[in-house]
């Protein structure tokens, strides 16, 4: 059993950054393992499985969608309080340069 939880992308890499430990926890406690996109692909979708091979997994599709959701909303409070903040702002032509940086990133 699957199922795919929309982020915001500026959200995703701090998520999975701040998360690492995380993420073992929600297999162990949950039998869920969580799997982000390539950051490459600007992806804002994260993709939640229960493992049905593991010794503790249920065949109760009512239990097995309980820790799916339980790992959902972990991981959309972790994106709620993600301390990102992301603003547009306007820079002298003359500028660019200097913002853009050597790798222009």
């Amino acid at each position: 059993m699957a199922k795919s939880l929309s982020i915001s992308p500026e959200f995703i890499r701090n998520i999975y950054l701040r998360s690492l430990i995380r993420l073992k926890q929600f297999y162990e406690a949950h039998n869920v393992q969580v799997y982000f996109y390539e950051e490459s692909l600007e992806s804002s979708t994260a993709l939640l499985v229960y493992d049905p091979l593991s010794a503790k997994a249920s065949l109760s599709h009512d239990e097995k969608k309980k820790h799916l959701d339980a790992v959902e909303k972990d991981i959309l409070k972790s994106a709620r309080a993600a301390d990102v903040k992301t603003e547009t702002i306007s820079v002298e032509k003359r500028r660019h340069d200097a913002v853009a940086g050597k790798l222009n990133e």
